[in-house]
Formats: structure tokens, sequence, C-alpha cells
């Protein structure tokens, strides 16, 4: 947990220098976690999610060019979240999982193969 502070330092070739504007990372707490499985997948996957917080959460599919493909909207079960997607119709490519719960955002990759 924390906040993390990061920047780049660039070295030219003559050996002159410079820096990167200066970007944050906020880290609320390691509970929060959402896996993909298989990855890569062929005709569905399962999502795997544990979150602080058990209310309804949104996850929201995009593929490579930032299109969305598919929403879901989970209801907490006791166990946490769990959701098998049906994927076979979509094309091999790499997509963006995007989960939204309140203002906790989480993103993972998932891969699709033919």
């Amino acid at each position: 947990s924390g906040t993390y502070y990061y920047r780049i330092k660039q070295v030219d070739i003559d050996g002159r220098n410079g820096y990167s504007k200066m970007v944050y990372v906020k880290v609320e707490n390691d509970i929060n976690r959402m896996s993909v499985s298989p990855n890569p997948a062929v005709d569905n996957a399962k999502l795997s999610i544990d979150l602080a917080i058990g209310a309804a959460t949104d996850i929201a599919i995009f593929d490579r060019t930032g299109k969305l493909v598919r929403t879901y909207n989970l209801a907490y079960e006791n166990e946490g979240y769990s959701k098998t997607i049906e994927i076979s119709d979509l094309p091999s490519g790499v997509y963006t999982i995007h989960l939204i719960q309140g203002e906790l955002e989480m993103h993972n990759k998932l891969i699709i193969v033919k």
C-alpha cells in the first residue's frame, strides 16, 4: 500500500540528460485482485475477483483499438466474484478487461487465440 512516484531519466549519446514529468501511482491495498484463466484463452475465460468491499461491480472488455466489445455487471457472492465469459465469437487478439467498483479501477489483459 502507498503512493509511489516515478520519473524517467533520459541520457543522450553526447552525455546530456533530462527527466520526465513526475507521475504517481496510488496503491490502496493488496486485497483487491483480478485474475483471468486460462490466459491465453480460446472459447471462454473465467474471471476471479477478490475485492475488499463486496458490492456490485462493472466489467468492460475492450479490444486493442479501445472499442468496447462486452459489458457485465457482477453481483457479490459469499465467496467473492466469479464469472465465466464466452469469447468464442471474438477474433484472436489482445483485449483489456476493465473493472470498476465505485472509485476502484483495475485492469487485466486477456489474450484470445483461435
